[in-house]
């Protein structure tokens, strides 16, 4: 897997997300290496190190498809690293897969790698883009298909609990 990683404080892809992200986008082999990042035991310091500003609230894994069986492993390796070292970041995640339907069905690879996943989430962002379904208006999504989900309360919970607008990013002090 290849991880594409830069930071920036307005995107083009995630505009209204707030604060400044780190984004990792999960993507093919076949993506190029000179603006990839091989993920792998000795290279998670590149992407990791850059979450360290205060100023960088969190990361965002985009896709590619960060659920994909095959991704998953060296994505949990990275926010367990990230999550250790800087519990008070954020972590979102975009995913053409439902939560409910596919995510939490244990049918995307290993399950025990799944819920650990799961478990570095804040908001995931499910479901895939649907042109037809197109609503610019939306924050954080591009379609009125998918939904924002407040992954800690859904997993304690037992059901789908959407995360509110109002509820901004955490403040940790």
């Amino acid at each position: 897997m290849w991880v594409l990683s830069h930071r920036s404080s307005s995107s083009t892809v995630m505009p209204s997300i707030p604060g400044a992200r780190f984004r990792i986008i999960a993507a093919p082999r076949g993506l190029s290496p000179q603006c990839a990042y091989r993920v792998g035991r000795t290279e998670y310091g590149a992407p990791e190190w850059r979450v360290r500003p205060s100023y960088i609230r969190g990361l965002t894994l985009l896709g590619g498809e960060p659920f994909e069986p095959q991704n998953q492993k060296a994505v949990v390796e990275l926010l367990r690293q990230v999550k250790e070292t800087y519990p008070e970041k954020t972590v979102w995640a975009f995913s053409g897969y439902l939560f409910d339907r596919d995510i939490l069905s244990g049918r995307l690879g290993d399950w025990k790698i799944t819920r650990e996943y799961l478990s570095y989430l804040d908001v995931l962002v499910d479901g895939p883009f649907i042109l037809a379904k197109k609503n610019l208006s939306l924050r954080f999504r591009g379609s009125e298909n998918q939904r924002l989900i407040d992954v800690p309360a859904s997993l304690a919970s037992g059901t789908v609990v959407l995360w509110q607008d109002w509820q901004g990013e955490k403040e940790k002090k």
